[in-house]
């Protein structure tokens, strides 16, 4: 048995779920990360970044521009996670940016409905989806960010807004595997993350740097992470 000290830990990868409603802005907070990025494009485009610089993989649309079904785009999903492994991917970005965790949902739903129904496709699919977000979670290679649509949930009379996954299972587990959970909302005409439980949003930090509510600027978020990181060392 190996006995290890903390001294030797670095400053951890994060991983962080941004969600929010349609148009407030959630794919463009990639240009606010400061550092090479690659793009996991679940939807069928990119037009808000239309102008920048980042590399992207699709997987909605196949290489001859085809679109894809369901089963195939899974399987492009699976080809993602054996690519990030490579040697090449990891001394060439810093950061994967997945957009959206809602279509990932959606994709990895209907793939497994073609070849399961009823009770067995929901825990086929809990498995997969649960198995896909530890995936990346765990390796700790890149800082990884999902958007997420924002779903509005009803429980006990109140309403609040939650990442919108399927599933009542992995709804449940969502927050708990994520390091940081924003909601992205407009306030006064200005974008703002909303970094912490309130009664209307899900959302959490561990870090003591960040406020309530914080500029939509992933970049800063994670100048303030690594601040906090390095404190500990």
């Amino acid at each position: 048995m190996k006995i290890q000290s903390t001294r030797a830990i670095h400053a951890q990868k994060q991983f962080v779920c941004v969600y929010g409603a349609s148009g407030t802005g959630k794919t463009t907070l990639v240009k606010t990360l400061e550092g090479p990025t690659l793009i996991l494009n679940a939807e069928s485009g990119l037009g808000v970044l239309t102008g920048t610089d980042i590399d992207y993989i699709s997987v909605a649309i196949g290489d001859k521009g085809e679109l894809l079904s369901y089963p195939e785009r899974f399987a492009k999903l699976k080809e993602f996670m054996a690519f990030v492994q490579t040697d090449d991917c990891k001394k060439k970005y810093k950061y994967l940016f997945i957009d959206s965790l809602t279509e990932v949902s959606q994709i990895i739903e209907k793939a497994i409905a073609t070849q399961h129904k009823g009770w067995e496709m929901w825990a086929e699919y809990k498995t997969a989806m649960i198995d896909f977000l530890k995936f990346f979670r765990d390796a700790r290679v890149y800082d990884v960010v999902f958007t997420s649509l924002e779903d509005r949930r009803d429980e006990d009379a109140a309403s609040y807004y939650a990442p919108n996954v399927g599933g009542k299972s992995v709804k449940e587990v969502l927050l708990s595997l994520f390091d940081e959970v924003y909601r992205l909302v407009i306030i006064e005409g200005k974008r703002t993350l909303v970094t912490q439980p309130t009664t209307k949003s899900q959302a959490k930090t561990r870090c003591r740097l960040i406020s309530a509510t914080e500029p939509a600027d992933l970049g800063l978020a994670f100048k303030k992470i690594r601040t906090i990181e390095g404190e500990k060392k």
